[in-house]
């Protein structure tokens, strides 16, 4: 039984949605930078990321990330585990982790629509 194809699948999503989750770009203005956007909330502690309604985030007892049927190995189950049970994040979820925080995932997953940016309340 291999349980990276199960997550795997079990994350996918259930319905066909084209054009769903919407990539980052540059209509956004600063959250539609990945760079830019995982700086502000890092860095500055300014704004929040968001996962993307109707995706599903899990993560095993490896550490390995899954989001919509797509997996990232070796992530860490720290990180994974504030990632998925986190609907919304802001630095204060990181900090305890920083500067050991794969930024390149954060600014990954903003780049693809796993997460999205936005200013806070």
């Amino acid at each position: 039984f291999d349980i990276c194809a199960f997550t795997n699948i079990s994350t996918f999503r259930k319905r066909f949605r084209m054009d769903y989750p919407q990539p980052a770009g540059e209509e956004q203005g600063l959250w539609g930078d990945p760079e830019a956007a995982v700086s502000s909330i890092l860095d500055a502690g300014r704004g929040m990321l968001f996962q993307a309604e109707g995706l599903t985030f899990a993560y095993n007892e490896k550490g390995d990330l899954f989001i919509d049927g797509n997996h990232f190995p070796g992530i860490g189950t720290r990180v994974s585990r504030i990632i998925c049970d986190n609907r919304c994040l802001t630095q204060s979820h990181f900090e305890h982790l920083l500067p050991n925080l794969p930024r390149a995932l954060l600014k990954d997953l903003v780049s693809r629509g796993f997460l999205y940016g936005c200013d806070g309340p």
